[in-house]
């Protein structure tokens, strides 16, 4: 399906794609709406992360909502370490 900007589309051809939105979008964007101005980016994260059509790569989490902490450069040096010391039997 091609898309069409609304700049193209006539008022009504505009209110028939509006219509036809899965009720779902309905509901997020009543969602994001109702989240306190300072939580919308967070809330659109969200949302976002659950519309697959929007993008053609994963969405990466904001750092609030980091579910570990990042990397360091102490941690990346000992796992390279790790990784290229050989092992006790190879020896």
């Amino acid at each position: 399906m091609p898309l069409i900007g609304i700049r193209a589309m006539s008022a009504n051809e505009l209110r028939a794609a509006v219509d036809a939105f899965a009720p779902e979008y309905v509901n997020d964007w009543d969602w994001w709406l109702s989240a306190p101005a300072a939580r919308r980016p967070v809330v659109m994260g969200k949302i976002l992360r659950r519309w697959q059509a929007t993008r053609p790569q994963p969405m990466r989490r904001a750092m609030s909502e980091a579910e570990h902490s990042p990397p360091t450069s102490t941690t990346c040096s000992q796992t390279l370490n790790n990784q290229y010391e050989p092992s006790p039997d190879s020896t």
